[in-house]
């Protein structure tokens, strides 16, 4: 992937630990790595491991664990930085937590990218300048089109 500037860290680890304390986002985890066993265990295309990220990234919306969302938001990012959709819901989301500086350091890192920059240039000047905030998973329907 091009790179306008190359600063960009590119690996995150992923701390799950609430699967142990949360009964019900174990039990919507385990139901979806059953469901997509077969693509999880054998896919090599980056664009699939970034969905399945989203996608647990929902789950663990769904179950108000904000933490987990970051983690697994920010892990899509890094498999497949050239969609500025995954960039748009991490910072969207941070909108919503109100966390301003992330949300600005997400689309700012999304912008040094030479494929997404042009959308999260749009996203920054017509929601985050603005101070609104979208519904988390707005962009569900555009990434799975990917």
């Amino acid at each position: 992937y091009k790179l306008q500037n190359s600063d960009l860290k590119v690996s995150e680890s992923l701390d799950i630990s609430n699967l142990s304390k949360n009964k019900n986002l174990r039990k919507d985890y385990v139901s979806f790595l059953y469901e997509n066993e077969n693509g999880l265990l054998n896919s090599t295309d980056y664009n699939y491991w970034s969905k399945s990220f989203y996608k647990l990234g929902l789950i663990a919306h769904q179950n108000n664990e904000r933490e987990l969302v970051t983690s697994l938001w920010q892990s899509a990012i890094n498999f497949s930085p050239q969609w500025s959709y995954y960039h748009i819901e991490l910072a969207n989301f941070y909108l919503t937590i109100e966390n301003r500086e992330k949300s600005e350091e997400i689309l700012k890192n999304c912008m040094k990218f030479e494929d997404p920059s042009v959308h999260c240039q749009q996203f920054y000047d017509q929601v985050f300048a603005q101070g609104r905030t979208e519904e988390v998973g707005f962009l569900r329907n555009e990434i799975e089109k990917i």
